[in-house]
């Protein structure tokens, strides 16, 4: 099986510089560092399975994939064997606005 390469967009690296910066000042650069680390782990295993995630009910051209608090938003190029990741949010936001 060929792994998919990740393309993470524009959008979803500010997302994580946001999150990194909000889990920096309110709780620790240690809890940052694991959140984040956290996020892009899950998020490498879907080079090998990009169907794990469901697709998100109010936009069916995107994946998302929860881990922890956060949900990264995705979707899957099977001609190029491409995940393109779009954004990274808490899973308590709406984000449909957010998903063009």
């Amino acid at each position: 099986m060929n792994d998919y390469r990740l393309d993470w967009q524009d959008g979803a690296i500010a997302n994580l510089r946001d999150i990194r910066a909000y889990l920096e000042a309110e709780a620790s650069v240690t809890v940052a560092n694991q959140v984040l680390g956290d996020i892009f782990e899950q998020t490498e295993i879907l080079s090998k399975f990009p169907l794990l995630a469901p697709i998100y009910q109010h936009r069916p051209a995107f994946r998302r994939l929860v881990i922890g608090s956060y949900a990264v938003y995705y979707r899957v190029l099977e001609d190029v064997k491409l995940l393109r990741v779009y954004g990274v949010f808490h899973h308590a936001m709406d984000v449909r606005k957010h998903l063009k």
